[in-house]
């Protein structure tokens, strides 16, 4: 039966490791990891997954569990590599919070061949949710949609008048503060309008939030862990990016 683990990252990077394998990594200043994760993953320490920011989640297989047809048909290409598993804690953590407590998965101490494989829903999975939103309200879905994009604007409205009103501070002065204020004053409060108008609307937060469900039972990444003989197997690790 496959394993559902989801890892939240600020920094771009989730991490497969077990806490045994990483003694020396883990006793690193946090600013001292990003440069040392390279040597950990090229040695089997650790895996890592590099998308961005935002949340994976992962469905792990274990060897001999099949993965369905459906996913098999969605998944892109494998990466595969050897995976260290001393003390048989397998921990997905953000590479930003290795101390923090986190989903592990406990498995027999050995050597691991892990593959990894983002999936490639496309549009499926956007389909499937805002048919599940308007299925929960249709005005909802409706306005939520059209909220949601003038907000998304608003916001990018605030940014780019932000950083104007600054560059403008910076070559002229605290005078043309004046002319920057009242243009920021009215973005944002329509940006707090549209956010109101969105809460309030009837039935928005709950397609809103049939919408996230949906989305949410889709897994980004499979993995696929296979326990190595002695001697078997990759000698380096794993790291599964969007340049792959």
């Amino acid at each position: 039966m496959p394993r559902d683990l989801k890892c939240l990252t600020d920094a771009g990077f989730q991490v497969i490791f077990d806490p045994g394998a990483v003694k020396e990594f883990l006793a690193k200043k946090e600013g001292e990891r990003f440069d040392a994760l390279e040597g950990e993953v090229k040695a089997g320490r650790l895996a890592a997954r590099g998308f961005g920011d935002g949340e994976a989640f992962f469905r792990v297989f274990l060897e001999g569990e099949p993965v369905p047809r459906s996913m098999e048909k969605r998944a892109g290409p494998a990466v595969k590599g050897l995976l260290l598993v001393p003390t048989g804690q397998l921990h997905f953590s953000p590479l930003e919070a290795l101390e923090q407590a986190g989903p592990v998965l406990e498995l027999p101490p050995g050597r691991y061949e892990l593959t990894l494989r983002e999936m490639q829903w496309a549009e499926l999975v956007e389909s499937l949710a805002e048919r599940a939103a308007r299925k929960t309200s249709r005005t909802g879905s409706r306005a939520s949609d059209v909220l949601g994009t003038l907000a998304g604007c608003f916001v990018l409205l605030t940014g780019i008048g932000g950083i104007a009103a600054l560059v403008s501070v910076l070559n002229s002065g605290w005078d043309a503060w004046s002319k920057a204020w009242p243009w920021l004053l009215f973005v944002s409060g329509a940006l707090g309008a549209f956010v109101l108008l969105l809460q309030l609307w009837p039935g928005a937060r709950a397609a809103l939030a049939a919408q996230q469900a949906m989305q949410a039972r889709f897994p980004t990444t499979l993995v696929t862990l296979r326990r190595l003989d002695e001697g078997e197997g990759p000698t380096r690790g794993c790291l599964l990016d969007d340049h792959v």
